[in-house]
């Protein structure tokens, strides 16, 4: 990780709390100049990742209180990588895969990237409307992107042109993330758009798997996109109780736990 990434990390996740902040506490926070800040600031505005604001930065204002790539790709990267290994025992070569945007499902495609350059896996086809997906897989196999509205804060694309696209393509495996997983509202979502996608390509697809951190269990968001038995499988980490595991299988959920160890 380079020194502007290390930068980034640090202030994306200071602002998950703070919500806005001003260059004097940028810089003393970061220990960088006021000038290095304003910079820092400006590329982070231009790359999509905040809002400038008079005398500092914000989070994009739709996006408070419900998804961004950008501060879910500072936390819990350990974990997410480890349930993106055991999804990666998951992929056989030939496979037609869906891949959606969350940061633990592209965890999945770096790890497919390694399996693709060593041989060891071959011939896939992924679909996916994640623009990091592609950018890390179309040098190593088929990806087929759903094009449409690109949204910033999540890194992917949506809309009528992109669902139109998921219609006509059927998949034996997809992998979905969640942004929060109810014992009774089983998986959901923050906006209809993910909704909507998520359902044209479940009912197009063989196995369903969710990879999903244990943060996410027992929280609610906006839309239900299945319910618990409706997909093959969710993997998470150890950081759920095993009487939390024993609530969602009463509920019909297929449910492994990774260990960290």
């Amino acid at each position: 990780m380079n020194k502007y990434e290390l930068r980034k990390k640090k202030l994306m996740a200071s602002l998950q709390v703070k919500k806005k902040m001003d260059v004097s506490e940028a810089s003393e926070l970061i220990g960088i100049s006021p000038a290095t800040t304003r910079r820092l600031f400006s590329r982070l505005a231009k790359e999509g990742d905040v809002v400038r604001i008079h005398g500092g930065i914000q989070i994009f204002p739709e996006v408070q209180g419900t998804y961004s790539y950008v501060l879910s790709n500072t936390t819990r990267l350990r974990e997410k990588a480890r349930i993106a290994e055991r999804a990666l025992e998951l992929v056989e070569s030939g496979d037609l895969l869906f891949l959606d945007s969350g940061t633990t499902i592209l965890k999945l495609a770096e790890a497919l990237v390694t399996r693709l350059e060593s041989g060891e896996l071959k011939e896939l086809v992924i679909v996916t409307n994640s623009l990091l997906n592609y950018e890390k897989l179309a040098r190593y196999c088929k990806v087929i992107l759903a094009g449409g509205e690109v949204r910033l804060n999540r890194r992917d694309t949506c809309g009528q042109l992109a669902e139109k696209a998921l219609q006509s393509l059927y998949t034996n495996k997809s992998f979905f993330g969640a942004d929060a997983i109810h014992p009774k509202k089983g998986l959901m979502t923050t906006d209809e758009w993910t909704n909507r996608m998520n359902d044209i390509v479940g009912r197009n697809s063989g196995e369903i798997y969710v990879l999903a951190d244990s943060e996410k269990f027992g929280k609610s968001s906006l839309m239900t996109y299945a319910g618990l038995n409706d997909v093959s499988l969710i993997i998470t980490d150890d950081g759920i109780s095993s009487e939390e595991v024993e609530v969602y299988r009463a509920g019909g959920a297929h449910i492994e736990v990774v260990p960290m160890d």
